[in-house]
């Protein structure tokens, strides 16, 4: 959900850009415990400072395993919506809504954008 977001926004603060999927979910409809992580090989520096852009938080459980997958370097995160009761009371570093009522992910995005 986030690379339509992230793609721009990296354009626009002049930054790289990469792309990670994280999942819970592989074949089944019962999540997994731990995310399915495709990273593409990426090298995470110590030094280095990282930002990580969804579409929302919903649950917060990305956001919650995002320092067991990048381990090195600071992290900070940004979405679009947040919603603030999530399950594991995760707070973005940067957003620009609580998630509204009725959000359907990419299709009130697209509804918004258009």
């Amino acid at each position: 959900g986030g690379l339509y977001i992230s793609k721009p926004l990296a354009k626009l603060l002049n930054k790289p850009h990469a792309s990670i999927k994280v999942s819970f979910y592989r074949d089944s409809k019962k999540p997994n415990s731990k995310p399915i992580v495709d990273d593409k090989g990426l090298k995470w520096n110590k030094n280095d400072s990282y930002l990580f852009v969804d579409d929302l938080i919903d649950s917060g459980v990305t956001i919650k395993h995002l320092p067991k997958i990048v381990k090195n370097g600071e992290i900070s995160t940004a979405v679009l919506f947040w919603k603030k009761d999530n399950q594991h009371k995760v707070k973005p570093t940067f957003y620009v809504n609580k998630k509204p009522e009725g959000y359907k992910s990419y299709f009130y995005y697209k509804r918004i954008v258009r």
